[in-house]
């Protein structure tokens, strides 16, 4: 039986992965030329890429071994506004990972942001005990998040721009289980 504080953990990081994703999108431009495969594909490449950071061996998994029931889902695409009365308006791919075998949480997490300061993405460390939370922007609008778990354990989302909802070919697409490094 999932204990309470197993449950917890596992709540809040979806609600900290749907809650960045739709403040990150509210009021944000919207690239009209995108689509919904482009969107989607290059948020798992920046994932991927960002994977390569931490020790060989490591993988993004929507399921963490020491969390059995904390399954974050396929993640998806939404809607990129804060209330549900617009009606086939923009949208965003968004998805959260744990990172299995990836080496220490905190490390990793130090890792990818040096990654990601390498590639010249500008930051948000919004949390008050920012050494548990980072948040990184590109140029093109993608977003990033790195945030350790009460219990130490990384986990990786990531979220694309804006785009057209009449840009969508499959909007009910969703991200794989699992992220390999290559």
């Amino acid at each position: 039986m999932m204990s309470s504080y197993r449950r917890a953990v596992a709540g809040l990081f979806m609600v900290a992965v749907l809650v960045l994703g739709c403040s990150y999108t509210a009021g944000k431009s919207v690239n009209e030329s995108l689509t919904s495969d482009e969107s989607m594909n290059r948020t798992l490449e920046h994932l991927e890429e960002s994977l390569a950071a931490l020790p060989a061996g490591g993988r993004l998994d929507r399921v963490h071994p020491e969390l059995p029931v904390g399954d974050l889902g396929y993640g998806g695409f939404a809607p990129c506004y804060d209330s549900n009365t617009v009606v086939e308006g923009p949208e965003y791919f968004g998805v959260g990972f744990w990172v299995v075998d990836g080496g220490d949480g905190p490390a990793g997490l130090k890792s990818v942001v040096e990654r990601w300061t390498e590639w010249g993405w500008t930051g948000d460390d919004r949390a008050p005990d920012g050494d548990r939370y980072a948040q990184r922007t590109s140029p093109d609008e993608y977003t990033l998040t790195a945030q350790l778990s009460t219990s130490g354990y990384l986990s990786l989302s990531g979220s694309s721009p804006c785009f057209p909802f009449e840009n969508g070919t499959d909007l009910d697409a969703q991200g794989p289980g699992v992220i390999e490094q290559p």
